[in-house]
Parts: structure tokens; C-alpha cells; sequence
């Protein structure tokens, strides 16, 4: 969620030519050509790089961005509240990032697991999307998704954008295979101190559930730990 809303603000902001999904290692191991005007959002600093925006800690393996660097650094609870601040500040009335407000809180939420019972159980709204397109949740291939995901969040509302026949159908995917999907959890994990551990070996098929659902089942525990 948080890579998706980074790319909505930055796609309203800049003239993007074009948005690539790509894992942050990749970076780190400098396996993706980036030019000096791409925008690196939600990954790792590179140099080469035009503009960056990130909220994780600095590694020892990763570049350190200059003092001077174009974006915005700091940990927060999501990169693209970074974001949305960098253009917030330089278009403060600006109506298109104004009514982005509830999907850049939803995402600070969500990316920082600061979530109800009932967001992981029953969620709606942004937290129900977010959980759509975390490849955690096992729904597949997602990216021609993300990019259709990034176009209708710049102008529907959250109840339109569930409304999409794409995302009625991952939305109703995981709300029918929740319930064996908790079934598996609670048959395969054990818990170690404050560690879950989810032993899915065995599994031939995982059926799709959110990530968090795990914390329900062991309250105790705050770290998880799946072996395949």
C-alpha cells in the first residue's frame, strides 16, 4: 500500500513516463538501470537517482544519500507520508493532494501495523484495498493491478474504487478463503516466546488471507515467522 500511494501522489505531481515495481534489493545490488531523473520511492537510496523518498533505517549496505539530496528522508510510518508532505508543503492548497488525505493516514496505518482487531478481521475501505495488493496476502501477480490501482485512486472515491470489477473479485477472494486460511494458521504455528512460528511445508496450496490475521490467533506475539 505504501509503494501505491507514493506512486498516486508522485504520478499527480510529476510527468511520469512510467512506474516500475521492483524489490528493494535489487537496488542495493544495483540490478535496475535508474536514470537522473527517475524517483525512487519506498527502496533504498542510489545515487543515480533524480529525486528519492524513503522511511526505513539506513543500512551499513546501502548507499547514504548527500545532505543536499532532492526528496525527503526520515523514519516515518510510511514512505508516502514523506511524500505527500514534500508536495503538500510546495502545493498547500492544491485540491487534487487535499482530498489524498485519508488514503495517506489509511497507509500510515496499515505500513505500520497500527491496526484494530476489527481492520484485521473485517476491514474496510483503504485497509480492505491494502490488503489487495500485498503480495503477502497470496493473490498473485499484482503489477498491471497496481498501475490500474494508481488511476483510479487519483480521482474515484474508495467506495468506487471497490466497486471495480478487479478489485470486487480479489476483495471476495479473500474473504471466502479466510476462514481455511485461519484454520491452516492455527493447525501449522506454534508460538516461541513472542515468535509465531507458521510451519506451512506441508501446504500444497495456501489459500489467500491477510498477513496479520496471525496476531489474532496468537495475541501474545508481536514478530512471525513462516517456514516453506
Amino acid at each position: 500500500m505504501d509503494g501505491l500511494t507514493s506512486a498516486v501522489i508522485i504520478s499527480l505531481m510529476e510527468p511520469i513516463d512510467e512506474i516500475l515495481l521492483v524489490h528493494p534489493q535489487d537496488i542495493t545490488d544495483k540490478k535496475v538501470p535508474i536514470r537522473g531523473d527517475d524517483i525512487l520511492a519506498n527502496v533504498p537510496y542510489d545515487s543515480r537517482t533524480g529525486m528519492w523518498f524513503d522511511h526505513h533505517l539506513l543500512t551499513d549496505s546501502n548507499e547514504k544519500p548527500p545532505p543536499n539530496f532532492k526528496g525527503r528522508y526520515r523514519i516515518a510510518p510510511s514512505a508516502a507520508r514523506l511524500v505527500y508532505e514534500y508536495y503538500l508543503e510546495k502545493n498547500p492548497k492544491d485540491p487534487r493532494l487535499l482530498r489524498l488525505e485519508t488514503l495517506v493516514d489509511e497507509t500510515d496505518r496499515l505500513d505500520a501495523a497500527q491496526l484494530t482487531r476489527d481492520d484485521v478481521e473485517h476491514p474496510r475501505d483503504y485497509i480492505l484495498l491494502g490488503y489487495t495488493i500485498d503480495g503477502r496476502t497470496g493473490l498473485g501477480p499484482f503489477e498491471s493491478y497496481f498501475k490500474r490501482l494508481v488511476e483510479w485512486l487519483k480521482t474515484m472515491s474508495i467506495e468506487e474504487v471497490l466497486q471495480q470489477p478487479e478489485v470486487k473479485e480479489r476483495v471476495e477472494r479473500i474473504r471466502h478463503e479466510q476462514e481455511e486460511f485461519k484454520r491452516i494458521l492455527q493447525r501449522n504455528s506454534f508460538r516461541l516466546n513472542n515468535v509465531v512460528v507458521t510451519d506451512l511445508r506441508e501446504i500444497e496450496r495456501l489459500p489467500a488471507g491477510n498477513r496479520f490475521l496471525i496476531y489474532t490467533l496468537f495475541p501474545d506475539t508481536n514478530v512471525s515467522l513462516r517456514v516453506h
